[in-house]
């Protein structure tokens, strides 16, 4: 192996390395989970879309590649629509460079991550996966050798007597330093996300978490049995012109923490809020809550938003806020729901009023009464709101009609 090949070599197997690298390192960086895994996906197709260009020649008239390898890693530390991702990008371009041996080189970049994938089936549920699972691995990814049986005649029997023995030589020494790196980083990566799950409280503001959030509001909601603490309101703080104040997440934690102090003044069985990535303020909502919620939302913008908040001595700033409402019982998590919360649309109010019957259409006033949540349809807001007003006191309802 001349210089140039021992160059050539260096490179595929510090690209591989770089990998391992990336693959704790995006999932540190990114929030979304999903969006980490496409971007991983992405990285290890086109890495190994590098390693087609970027082949080396051990001996003379034997020029192979590493492609193969970063497939079958994907295919198993990823998740499955990462591996879609990658081998959909590699299977694109080895459809351009075309060739005799295209569908071979087809058939072992689908082989080699159908392997991965098999291999973390069988292996997910074991507490630690060694150097003896990592050999497994790479035998089961050089099952990739047998897409050669594609081949014509004279191309298959030269590939088999030639260069399958060499490729597999190469798949047993680098992919198990290789999945021992990936390894270390998953199970770092897991740990990590294991001690954040223990945390009640965000330590910068003192406001719960999202999931210990969630879980007071189930707890509460259990108790009482009468809807209260099985929706949210969610107040996002809007960007501010203070650019200090805003790139800034302790200030914005303090202003989050502040806001929730005044607000208690407004909503005083509110004892405990949460938090969410600097800028999101979670507020349980009880059952009169739910029932008063358009004055309440107005008199929350008008509590937190008229004064100004002395952030910094000497420095006072104002907020702007937004308001929407979550559905604390569903099956996704309270988190997943932030992530893809919008706050395009508001609140969903309906013209009614509470008669002697029930419910009534009444055009001239609105009765905020719960809301629309994102898997509700109009038929089960009313049942919803219906269902609420059963539950309240006589002394309760009177109330409301002089309100109204």
């Amino acid at each position: 192996m001349d210089i140039e090949s021992l160059i050539d070599l260096a490179a595929s197997l510090g690209l591989i390395v770089l990998l391992g690298l990336a693959y704790g390192r995006l999932h540190r960086w990114l929030d979304f989970p999903h969006g980490s895994q496409a971007i991983l996906g992405l990285i290890f197709g086109l890495a190994a879309v590098v390693q087609m260009y970027r082949p080396f020649e051990p001996t003379d008239g034997l020029i192979i590649d590493l492609r193969n390898i970063p497939i079958a890693l994907a295919g198993a530390f990823l998740s499955g629509r990462a591996v879609l991702i990658c081998v959909a990008v590699a299977v694109t371009v080895r459809l351009q460079i075309g060739g005799m041996g295209m569908w071979a080189g087809i058939a072992g970049l689908t082989v080699a991550a159908s392997m991965g994938v098999i291999w973390a089936k069988f292996t997910k549920n074991m507490p630690t996966r060694q150097y003896p699972q990592m050999i497994a691995l790479a035998v089961l990814a050089s099952t990739h050798l047998l897409a050669g049986l594609v081949l014509p005649d004279d191309a298959r029997l030269w590939f088999f007597a030639q260069a399958a023995l060499p490729i597999f030589a190469v798949n047993v020494a680098i992919i198990p330093i290789i999945s021992i790196l990936l390894e270390g980083e998953r199970r770092k990566f897991q740990e990590e996300c294991r001690l954040k799950a223990s945390v009640s409280l965000d330590p910068d503001n003192g406001l719960m978490t999202p999931q210990a959030f969630a879980q007071e509001c189930a707890i509460r909601s259990s108790a009482l049995a009468d809807g209260s603490y099985t929706q949210a309101l969610v107040i996002r703080l809007r960007p501010c012109r203070s650019l200090y104040t805003w790139s800034n997440g302790r200030m914005r934690n303090r202003l989050l923490a502040a806001m929730f102090l005044r607000l208690q003044e407004i909503i005083p069985h509110a004892d405990f809020a949460g938090t969410y990535q600097c800028r999101l303020l979670l507020v349980p909502l009880s059952q009169l809550d739910l029932l008063r919620l358009e004055d309440l939302t107005l008199q929350i913008t008008r509590h937190a938003t008229s004064l100004p908040y002395a952030v910094q001595e000497n420095f006072w700033h104002r907020i702007a806020i937004d308001i929407k409402v979550v559905d604390l019982v569903t099956h996704q998590s309270l988190e997943h729901q932030l992530i893809k919360l919008s706050f395009k649309d508001g609140l969903v109010t309906l013209p009614a009023q509470l008669g002697r019957n029930g419910l009534e259409d009444r055009p001239n006033a609105t009765l905020a009464l719960g809301f629309r949540g994102p898997n509700r349809t109009k038929v089960e807001t009313m049942f919803h709101k219906a269902e609420l007003l059963m539950k309240l006191s006589s002394e309760q309802r009177r109330r409301i009609r002089q309100n109204l």
